[in-house]
């Protein structure tokens, strides 16, 4: 699976998600709609894509994501709990089965992910994608979607 590249790891999951009948929406951050991308370039997808947003400001995490602004005043916008809340209400939101979520700094290279599987499981993960080098921007976000369609990959794979 590792060399697979985005565009097959979504055709795979696209196949696990028809066949399951799930349906995915996004609510992204760092990674700035590039998973959401990756579901759109697929025809049909919207038998899958419920919904994608960018929620880059703390005001959208609240306003599109669903975040509760108390939590976010609590722990601040990169943290296990936020994306944790956004990957279920942007299930919930968008009557999907599944909610992915992303947030994280450029600068520091640390990534949150938040992965909703209804009535299944809320998962979270954190990942440093600037641990042995300084990455570029662009760098990052395209190692945290890769990340983040793998982890669904398997995810979907297990259950």
């Amino acid at each position: 699976m590792g060399n697979m590249g985005n565009k097959e790891l979504v055709e795979h999951i696209f196949r696990i998600c028809k066949e399951k009948k799930y349906t995915i929406a996004t609510a992204e951050s760092i990674t700035g709609g590039r998973i959401a991308s990756a579901f759109t370039e697929i025809s049909g997808s919207s038998t899958v894509f419920t919904a994608g947003v960018v929620c880059y400001s703390e005001h959208s995490k609240v306003h599109s994501a669903g975040v509760d602004i108390r939590l976010i005043n609590e722990v601040g916008v990169y943290d296990e709990k936020i994306v944790a809340q956004m990957a279920e209400r942007i299930a919930k939101r968008n009557v999907a089965d599944i909610g992915v979520s992303t947030s994280g700094r450029v600068d520091t290279g640390k990534v949150f992910f938040g992965f909703y599987i209804k009535g299944i499981l809320l998962k979270t993960h954190i990942m440093n994608f600037n641990e042995k080098e300084i990455k570029s921007r662009a760098s990052i976000q395209h190692d945290a979607t890769t990340f983040a369609l793998l982890y669904i990959l398997d995810v979907l794979q297990k259950i």
